[in-house]
């Protein structure tokens, strides 16, 4: 159901649906929208497609809005996707769809198994917001493609480690459970709820840490819970893990930029997108103002089924999003072998992830400064051909403004994704292969230059903020690695240059050395010292150093788990240990 906050959400929502409108298909009767290049799952590529979940959504959001010939468009919508769906239990695709009209299950570069998860979510609502719009022929169809999707979600079983669909799949079995009267579907569902909770609350935080996407994807669902549950138990389970998501946004939000502080464990942006600001918004009810004009809306950026949500952020956490008294310093293990640091003062911040792969949707060391209306980000990336790396591992240790990481390589793990498109025989083609710290946002008012061979300073002439990058170390087999500049896609980036030229093969085994390590350091004057950092062949190891902070790593490229083991970080002479 719609639920709006304010008298101009529902112009907005109204603007939202217009541009939803133009994208429906009429003679298809389902949702267009643009495939773009370096997806995943599809092997469309760079094209006009039809895509499953989009025109689910579209079917709820026409029930919402309920206007002239929203019904009978919702429900030919519904009758030509449902059909989509695997209903075959032989099969291991069982339950889900596939991404997109044009491209059968059996011809998608590996299927999603969380389109059953998604799609069942919104067909819920659908049957318990607007069942009397419904004819009992398309109700009933509905009902059995949940019922499909929940056993599928009960075979494939997530565990709470993968965070956002571990919160839906409770949501879809437990909604469907008590909506069908089906107790095999609300036992599993409560039992994984109660999985969730003692999982997460005894690590203090979520495994995908700190997303700006997902927690907030799992703070709707635990909302859901909250609204369309009715068992009491699962609803106060729910409240109180709500309360932990909260508590990670409102730790990280850094009133000056606007932004949640990193790291971030998975992420799409490096700024927060304008839907997310509005989001916050909303569940503070408008105590802050995140969006100097919602007119911006009017082109896009917003979601209508924003307006379907729930959220609400908890009293307690309100102030944080209010201002930055001073310093505030988080070094936490959030979930097992996984730790986090967190450093923001008024002007700017910078966060890490102690140990993870180079993977696009992880944010490993990232920092922001500048205004909010104006924040300038900056992430330490690996990209080959201009798009992230997966198989890049990256380790940091961190003392408030400074980090000192080491980058090394994987030859066991994937190109694009982490696990989608595993490298073959540990060799890419490549044309270009790089890492570096990449700044966007803002960036007109960054002024960037080279100061050494291989030391750099990015400042902001508005108010003197100023990070400083030094590669004390850097090695790529018998490649010269280049130091450059590189400005491109409203970016700029500092950048140590391991191969750019015609496409060739690049055998990491073959390498014998590859590794760099990198020193940032963050800090409101210009005239502050850079961080002096250095590195040293240590017992089969390269070790950066950098003030109290150390950083080692086996330089040969090695199966993951070889180059994971052989990693060492030290804070103040001791092995790095969070504080909590």
């Amino acid at each position: 159901m719609l639920n709006f906050k304010k008298d101009f959400e529902k112009d907005l929502f109204l603007g939202a649906m217009e541009r939803l409108d133009a994208r429906y298909d009429p003679a298809v009767r389902l949702m267009t929208e643009y495939r773009g290049k370096n997806g995943y799952h599809s092997k469309l590529s760079d094209c006009t497609v039809h895509g499953t979940r989009a025109s689910f959504e579209y079917a709820r959001l026409l029930l919402c809005r309920d206007a002239e010939g929203d019904r009978a468009r919702a429900a030919d919508v519904l009758y030509r996707a449902l059909p989509l769906q695997d209903i075959n239990p032989a099969r291991p695709t069982y339950g889900i769809w596939a991404y997109f009209w044009e491209e059968d299950l059996e011809e998608m570069d590996k299927p999603d198994w969380n389109w059953a998860d998604f799609n069942a979510e919104l067909l819920l609502a659908m049957l318990g917001e607007h069942r009397e719009k419904l004819s009992d022929d398309l109700a009933a169809r509905m009902t059995d493609s949940v019922r499909h999707a929940c056993r599928s979600i009960i075979r494939r079983n997530v565990g709470p480690g993968y965070t956002n669909i571990s919160v839906k799949g409770a949501y879809v079995t437990l909604y469907a459970g008590e909506q069908f009267g089906d107790a095999e579907f609300f036992d599993y569902g409560r039992e994984r709820l109660k999985k969730l909770y003692d999982f997460n609350f005894s690590h203090g935080s979520f495994a995908e840490f700190n997303s700006p996407t997902y927690t907030f994807e799992c703070l709707r669902n635990l909302a859901d819970i909250e609204h369309d549950v009715k068992d009491e138990e699962c609803r106060r389970l729910a409240h109180e893990l709500s309360g932990l998501a909260w508590e990670t946004v409102a730790f990280h939000y850094h009133p000056a930029t606007a932004q949640l502080a990193g790291p971030h464990y998975r992420a799409y942006s490096l700024l927060l997108e304008n839907g997310t600001k509005l989001s916050i918004e909303r569940a503070l009810d408008y105590r802050i103002r995140l969006i100097e004009d919602y007119g911006i809306f009017e082109k896009g950026g917003v979601s209508a089924s924003l307006f379907t949500s729930h959220l609400s952020c908890p009293e307690k956490y309100i102030p944080y999003f209010t201002g930055v008294d001073g310093e505030r310093v988080y070094d936490m293990t959030y979930a097992p072998g996984s730790m986090a640091y967190t450093y923001m003062n008024e002007r700017f911040t910078l966060g890490s992830l102690r140990r993870e792969t180079t993977w696009n949707q992880h944010r490993d060391v990232l920092g922001y400064f500048g205004t909010a209306a104006e924040p300038i980000g900056f992430s330490l990336r690996c990209t080959h051909d201009f798009w992230d790396y997966a198989s890049g591992v990256l380790a940091t240790v961190q003392d408030k403004g400074r980090t000192l990481s080491v980058l090394g390589f994987a030859t066991d793990q994937g190109d694009t994704h982490c696990n989608l498109d595993m490298v073959k025989n540990a060799t890419i083609a490549a044309e270009d292969l790089r890492f570096g710290c990449v700044f966007g946002g803002a960036v007109q008012h960054l002024t960037v230059t080279q100061c050494g061979p291989h030391t750099f300073r990015a400042s902001a002439g508005r108010d003197g903020t100023t990070v400083q990058i030094d590669f004390p170390y850097a090695v790529f087999g018998e490649e010269p690695v280049q130091f450059e500049i590189r400005r491109a896609g409203g970016q700029i980036s500092v950048d140590a240059v391991f191969y750019h030229g015609p496409r060739k093969n690049i055998d990491f085994r073959t390498l014998g050395r590859a590794l760099v390590v990198t020193a940032i350091g963050i800090a409101d004057s210009p005239d502050a010292p850079a961080p002096t950092a250095s590195a040293s062949e240590d017992g089969g190891r390269v070790r950066g150093v950098c003030g109290n902070l150390e950083a080692a790593m086996a330089p040969a490229p090695a199966p993951i788990r070889e180059l994971v083991a052989s990693i060492e970080v030290r804070r103040d002479g001791a092995p790095y240990v969070p504080a909590y």
